[in-house]
């Protein structure tokens, strides 16, 4: 459910894409669900029921913007960096993988973070 990030707790990625179909997809449609039959059949508790799902879908969507966030200050959300360096004769672009390039083999994506490095003067 968490991992350890430089020295950070974050959400594993399994744990994040659950919370994030939680709030986005499941608990609204449950609401809404239980709202519209609440209509129909008249059951019990409908505005607390779908109160508190609104705050719980509230809640958890703070606490996935919050880990996100400090999963992508972690730099473990990038494979490396682009890096942009603007010189005399004009811009150079750099690719900087960190960890084995063998690695690439079980990937389906590849992120960089864009580094802009400072002027170079020849």
């Amino acid at each position: 459910m968490f991992q350890k990030v430089n020295n950070k707790t974050v959400l594993t990625g399994g744990s994040y894409d659950l919370g994030r179909n939680l709030v986005a997809l499941y608990i609204p449609a449950t609401s809404s669900l239980y709202f519209g039959l609440g209509a129909i059949w008249d059951l019990p508790y409908v505005q607390q029921i779908c109160g508190t799902l609104a705050l719980l879908a509230t809640f958890f969507g703070v606490v996935l913007h919050v880990s996100s966030n400090k999963y992508d200050a972690s730099g473990a959300a990038y494979d490396g960096n682009a890096v942009v360096t603007k010189s005399d004769e004009g811009l150079s672009y750099s690719l900087e993988l960190d960890g084995d390039p063998a690695d690439l083999a079980n990937k389906n994506k590849v992120t960089f973070k864009v580094v802009n490095s400072p002027t170079v003067d020849h």
